[in-house]
């Protein structure tokens, strides 16, 4: 790869639109191009030949913003080899000449991708020029590491925050001084790939989605019964963006889903998952991919409509009256010819129970003949139930398993869902610390979900917690204390680390003696504190032995006090 060619005709372009991409010049230009506009309708109204030079004069003063705009500011890419072509505006327009590896560092400090980096990993160009120290970049080499950067990330150009972390990669020992902030590179790289992410994002918002128009549903019958009791998951993608699928398993279903809906054969699924590994997500990003005039010709317009369960048995006097409105409802689904019908939480739709619906009797000879196209989702152990009790309906209906996310893949997820979360929360800023401590505690304390809803769930608890707009690891610690009413402690103020300091005193304040058993608490209480411990493990496992009255049960008192700040935050369990 050629080094930096500062004359090469993108980097001039890039130079020239820095200096012209000023809202006066764009408000001048639009100025003349309104008044020639004018002064030509009333040289046309007293019907002079002169009106039609204004009216190209006006085309002609209106032109040059759309210039700017798409030759200048969009920067589109030159047909050659150069190192230029991939570096993109912000470095470009400021990258001087004869630059050296450090003048090209300190030039892109200030772009828009390192605000980025400085924002939600704490990279400010006061951290970078501490880190980097007094190193001496060659500029070749640096660019050359940013351009492998790009390749390996598979970016689409390399940005400031990309020269940035290439310098830091290049600096020996720095991972040492990346893990005093709690960085690493891999996570700087994430930073990266999250910053193109949303660019990306960005990007195809704004591109045309071919959905069909208003005469899209004609050709299929209408479903009137269907629209009071289900939701068209499918009509909010005619417009909106569709949902992001960052998880490989997930792209796998939707394979699997596509594949089952477009061969010969019974076309009813089974989405089989725990809660929180993204059964909704896959039929949604469904629903939006076959909404697609892309999509297989068999899909292509197919709509996907929720069935509420509530909403039926509300409606339904009787058993009878309910089996009777399903199977005008089925009916309806079976004439139209284009739907997909969802059953979330399936399991509601098979049982006797208060707030459900038992259509076993009804469901078993439409997915036995296939003449549905049905959905359903289960949990492992609801569909363990449901099939136990029907056999025969669980042998008529094609099964695709949902798995939980791995810690890379829950990342990507925040990462995809922090802008909807901050925006929705007074534009709060979401950092990468509060990200990793999402993961790591809602592993730990959310139980009844798995990844990745643990950690979105628990995100987005933080949100209501940010310090100075900010939501930080705190964020989500506190989130933990406020919604979960489990103690966080913590180590970050002088009065934290006093306490901690003086536990023994502290305790014996209630208790008497008994030094070796309070030192003993004491200390493991101080090293999970500062996280020496496996976290995995409880804090500490201790067997106070005595006979009666030496302080057995004070000492488990005195403890749940200071160490939790309330005696009432013990459990007691009286094996009498």
């Amino acid at each position: 790869m050629k080094g930096f060619d500062y004359n090469h005709p993108r980097a001039q372009r890039a130079r020239l639109g820095y200096k012209l991409n000023r809202p006066a010049i764009k408000l001048l230009c639009f100025g003349f191009a309104v008044i020639f506009v004018l002064l030509g309708i009333l040289l046309l109204v007293s019907h002079s030949s002169w009106c039609w030079p204004l009216f190209g004069l006006a085309i002609f003063c209106a032109l040059p913003p759309y210039w700017i705009k798409w030759s200048l500011v969009k920067l589109p890419r030159d047909n050659d080899e150069s190192i230029v072509n991939f570096i993109s505006r912000g470095p470009l327009m400021r990258i001087p000449k004869n630059a050296t590896g450090n003048d090209i560092l300190k030039a892109v400090l200030d772009c828009k991708s390192n605000i980025f980096l400085a924002n939600r990993y704490g990279l400010f160009p006061e951290t970078v020029s501490i880190l980097v120290g007094g190193i001496e970049f060659n500029a070749d080499q640096l660019l050359d590491k940013a351009f492998e950067l790009r390749n390996r990330l598979n970016l689409y150009e390399i940005s400031g925050a990309t020269i940035v972390v290439a310098a830091l990669e290049l600096c020996p020992d720095m991972d040492n001084a990346l893990r005093q902030l709690k960085l690493s590179l891999e996570a700087l790289e994430g930073g990266l790939c999250w910053y193109n992410y949303l660019g990306e994002l960005s990007h195809n918002s704004h591109l045309y989605r071919n959905t069909g128009g208003i005469a899209r549903d004609l050709d299929f019958g209408y479903a009137n019964l269907l629209e009071r009791f289900a939701n068209n998951v499918s009509a909010r993608y005619t417009s909106s963006r569709a949902p992001s699928v960052n998880i490989a398993s997930h792209h796998e279903n939707i394979a699997q889903l596509k594949d089952i809906f477009t061969r010969n054969g019974n076309q009813s699924v089974v989405l089989i998952g725990d809660e929180g590994s993204g059964r909704e997500t896959v039929v949604r990003a469904f629903a939006s991919q076959i909404m697609d005039a892309k999509t297989d010709k068999s899909l292509r317009f197919r709509q996907i409509w929720k069935l509420d369960a509530n909403s039926l048995i509300s409606a339904a006097n009787g058993r009878g009256q309910l089996e009777n409105l399903i199977t005008a409802i089925f009916n309806e689904v079976y004439s139209a010819k284009n739907i997909i019908l969802w059953l979330d939480n399936a399991k509601l739709f098979f049982e006797e129970e208060t707030g459900s619906v038992n259509m076993s009797n009804i469901l078993s000879p439409i997915l036995d003949a296939g003449r549905l196209r049905i959905i359903l989702s289960m949990t492992k152990q609801q569909y363990l139930e449901v099939s136990s009790k029907n056999p025969v309906l669980a042998s008529n209906i094609n099964r695709v398993n949902v798995e939980p996310a791995n810690k890379a893949e829950t990342i990507a997820v925040m990462q995809d869902q922090a802008p909807y979360i901050e925006y929705n929360n007074n534009k709060c800023l979401i950092t990468y610390w509060a990200l990793e401590e999402a993961y790591r505690l809602g592993s730990r304390y959310i139980q009844d979900l798995v990844m990745p809803g643990q950690a979105i769930v628990l995100l987005t608890y933080a949100a209501a917690y940010p310090q100075n707009g900010i939501i930080t690891e705190q964020s989500v610690q506190t989130a933990i204390e406020k919604n979960f009413g489990i103690k966080m402690q913590s180590t970050q103020t002088d009065e934290d680390k006093t306490k901690l300091l003086s536990l023994e005193d502290q305790i014996h304040e209630r208790m008497i003696d008994q030094e070796g058993a309070v030192k003993a608490v004491s200390n493991a209480l101080r090293r999970s504190a500062a996280g020496v411990r496996n976290q995995n493990r409880p804090i500490g496992t201790f067997l106070f032995l005595g006979p009666t009255g030496v302080g057995k049960t004070e000492l488990a008192k005195a403890i749940s006090q200071v160490y939790f700040r309330d005696e009432s935050e013990i459990v007691r369990v009286d094996l009498n």
